[in-house]
């Protein structure tokens, strides 16, 4: 075991702190005094702990010695500690990690602040500051059970109708289960692992606590059948009127592409009629896997007739960042709409979605639950099933 006085800022600290390896590994202890004798005392009590499993007592120990975080300084942390930094990271990624923050500030900051009841979406880049500033100070032990139900009835009590209550309780149940993803076994492992020895409250009321997911969204095919075969054939002309909008339309409605996977879509991920698709420079797949989406044989030509002479690294569209994000989904976007895409034919207002939803539909149909999860890039089959399997229609399944 060895002990030092560490340094932080340029401040010696009069604490102790300890270092001794444990199954190969160092396990930093903060032992709370600055009495060497005391603090070697202390150390030896954590250390032994943790050979012999007494796992309780040890978390005793450190907690008596440990500072409670604020949300802020935890959400630092946990980027630092556990958010992909680079595609083969094992960590969570960035884009699941901005969902995990936004809803602990969405549920803890309408508890503290009841002005700020609304979508998070329409809140201004003020009052999101000032919701999220509020959060952060507050410290990690503010989540326990009574901040879920405080929430949960909050939420409701805004509710007009029955079938607005099913869409807020998808809602509810998103910013509950979202919230507590970040405080999952590996987290506290992780943490625990740290040189600096952050110890994490115990939040096993806020982590056991059950918010009732409700009904799912299931794809439902548009009532008019012609609509999928005329946007098809509306599409030539639009290949010549807008190329780039063309190329969105056919990687969501003949690839089932996401939009973000369309935006970050290279040349490089062509293959041999197919398309890959792949993690590459910043943007990370969505469930970490890659996965191959066969094209037909006109589409594919059609494609890379499109995308001859340009880079192996370059975009498949065309433009600007803001082009690929933004413009150009705007305006297949449109285009949609003129022909008939709306949330009341198809169930949803995202348009882009509402095409890859009829690609998996399709696919399910005709090729089973189980070549669909794999050509959607769905981790669980039953996500598919759940939600992309359309009731009217019958779905083959692979025994």
């Amino acid at each position: 075991m060895t002990l030092l006085q560490r340094t932080v800022n340029g401040v010696k600290s009069e604490i102790w702190t300890a270092i001794e390896p444990i199954d190969g590994k160092k396990k930093w202890f903060n032992t709370g005094s600055a009495n060497k004798r005391t603090a070697k005392a202390n150390a030896k009590l954590f250390y032994d702990g943790l050979r012999q499993g007494k796992i309780d007592e040890v978390a005793a120990l450190v907690k008596r010695k440990a500072r409670v975080l604020t949300i802020g300084e935890f959400l630092e942390k946990y980027e630092e500690l556990c958010v992909q930094k680079t595609p083969t990271d094992t960590g969570v990624r960035p884009r699941t990690w901005i969902g995990y923050r936004m809803s602990v500030r969405t549920v803890l900051g309408l508890v503290l602040n009841a002005a700020f009841n609304r979508n998070h979406r329409k809140l201004n880049a003020p009052q999101r500051k000032a919701r999220n500033d509020l959060v952060d100070k507050q410290p990690l032990t503010i989540l326990d059970g009574t901040i879920i139900r405080k929430y949960v009835k909050l939420v409701r009590e805004r509710a007009k109708g029955t079938e607005e209550l099913k869409s807020l309780q998808r809602g509810i149940a998103s910013r509950v289960i979202g919230a507590k993803a970040m405080f999952s076994p590996k987290t506290y492992q992780i943490f625990a692992e740290d040189p600096h020895c952050i110890t994490l409250p115990d939040l096993s009321d806020f982590m056991r606590f059950k918010v009732e997911r409700g009904g799912g969204v299931r794809y439902k095919a548009p009532a008019d059948r012609t609509l999928a075969p005329r946007t098809y054939a509306a599409s030539k002309q639009l290949k010549l009127d807008d190329p780039e909008a063309y190329k969105v339309f056919m990687l969501a409605y003949i690839g089932g592409l996401r939009k973000s996977e369309i935006e970050n879509a290279r040349i490089f991920w062509m293959g041999d009629h197919e398309i890959k698709v792949q993690s590459s420079g910043s943007y990370l797949t969505k469930n970490g896997h890659d996965r191959e989406i066969p094209l037909p044989p006109d589409i594919y030509t059609e494609i890379m007739e499109m995308i001859d002479g340009m880079g192996e690294d370059d975009y498949i569209l065309k433009g600007t960042m803001t082009d690929r994000v933004r413009k150009i989904p705007d305006r297949v976007n449109a285009w949609l709409t003129d022909l008939g895409w709306t949330k009341e034919n198809t169930g949803s207002a995202k348009k882009l979605h509402a095409l890859r939803a009829n690609y998996i539909s399709t696919i399910a149909k005709h090729h089973g639950i189980h070549v669909a999860q794999h050509l959607a890039g769905h981790a669980d089959y039953s996500t598919t099933d759940r939600h992309y399997a359309d009731p009217d229609v019958k779905v083959a399944r692979e025994a």
